[in-house]
């Protein structure tokens, strides 16, 4: 099993007049990590945002799906799991989202 994390430091959905910059944002910090060769057999994703409004979990799973489909994984069949988290966060907080990737490597 392969692990990656993105930390961003922006809370934001599709609705935002940002979302195009966000998408690139996320496109940019995963194709710096170091990530397995692909194809990649399953894929688990876990996002976790705060603070953020119920509504916008929505938007968050909708852009880091778009983002990195292609990317992290080669069909949208390889995802396993996919959890959003939101987390309430304290006072004057700056917005952040978090992104866990797990690969399961096709030899086990």
């Amino acid at each position: 099993m392969s692990t990656t994390r993105i930390k961003l430091p922006f809370v934001r959905t599709y609705a935002d007049s940002d979302a195009e910059t966000a998408m690139g944002m996320l496109q940019v910090a995963f194709l710096k990590q170091d990530i397995p060769p692909k194809p990649y057999v399953k894929v688990d994703v876990h996002i976790f945002c705060a603070p953020a409004e119920e509504k916008g979990t929505l938007g968050i799973l909708t852009l880091v799906l778009e983002s990195l489909d292609g990317l992290a994984w080669e069909t949208r069949e390889q995802l396993r799991t996919v959890i959003v988290q939101r987390g309430e966060g304290e006072e004057g907080m700056t917005p952040m989202t978090d992104i866990w990737i797990n690969w399961e490597d096709g030899r086990e």
